[in-house]
This record gives C-alpha cells, sequence and structure tokens, in this order.
C-alpha cells in the first residue's frame, strides 16, 4: 500500500468516525438521551498522551470516581476515559480532527440519575482538571458548554 494510499484510508475513517459522532450526538439529543451539563476541549501534545491518561486517572483516584480506560482501536492515543460516581459520570473521548497536529479530548460531565448536578461540583471538577493538566506540553483548555 502506497504512502497516499494509506493517508486516504486514514482521512476517509477520520471522516467516517466524525460523521458516526456527530450523529450520535444529534440523535442523543433528539430522542430525549442526557446530555452533558459541561463540555471541556482539551488538546495537548501527542507526547504527553501518557501523561495525560495518568493525570485523569488520578483525578478519579481524588474525586472517588470508578475509572475505566479503554482504548477500541489500535492507535495507542485513542482511549477512552469513563469515570462515575452516584451522582456524576465523566467521559473523555478523543476527537480527531486533521486540521489540528495535536491530541484533542472532549470531556463531557454528565449528573448520574435523575438529581441535577450542583454546579459548584462541577465548577469544581473543571478547575481541578485544569490544575492538573496545566503542565502539559502544548495544553489548551476550553469551556465549550
Amino acid at each position: 500500500m502506497t504512502k497516499w494510499r494509506k493517508l486516504a484510508t486514514v482521512v476517509i475513517a477520520c471522516g467516517l468516525w466524525s460523521a458516526i459522532t456527530i450523529g450520535y450526538l444529534a440523535a442523543a439529543g433528539a430522542s430525549g438521551e442526557q446530555l452533558p451539563v459541561r463540555v471541556v476541549k482539551i488538546t495537548l501534545a501527542h507526547e504527553e498522551h501518557g501523561q495525560f491518561v495518568d493525570q485523569i486517572s488520578e483525578f478519579a483516584a481524588e474525586n472517588t470516581l470508578g475509572v475505566r480506560v479503554g482504548q477500541p482501536l489500535l492507535d495507542p492515543t485513542d482511549v477512552r476515559i469513563r469515570m462515575w460516581r452516584r451522582d456524576v459520570k465523566i467521559l473523555a473521548i478523543p476527537i480527531i480532527d486533521p486540521n489540528i497536529l495535536d491530541l484533542r479530548y472532549d470531556v463531557g460531565i454528565y449528573a448520574n440519575g435523575d438529581q441535577p448536578l450542583p454546579m459548584g461540583l462541577v465548577d469544581r471538577f473543571v478547575e481541578d482538571l485544569r490544575d492538573r493538566l496545566r503542565h502539559l506540553d502544548r495544553v489548551s483548555f476550553t469551556i465549550i458548554k
């Protein structure tokens, strides 16, 4: 397989993955499925991926959250992180964007159950994540919602 064919395959796969993800989010909103109360976009250098996963795992432990780290594809940077406890669930999903060189993760914070999640708790989680990741190379932290 030539270099260009490999690149074309990756671009097509990324496009399909993006379309599936966007379609899922649209369907979730239309079906009444729960949407996050806060979404944070985090970008960082590829070299910092291991440190990112370590910091997220420490964040989960210190906030008494269960944590599951999964790698559904062969790409070592395609790691999905799920954290939860009785009142909250947090999902960190890698977003493949061919327009940026760095890694991007979207982190969604959800109420777990019927009770609303106190926004003070959500703000504390966001600040804790920001403080933990501040030292990573080329990190940017943007609150989307």
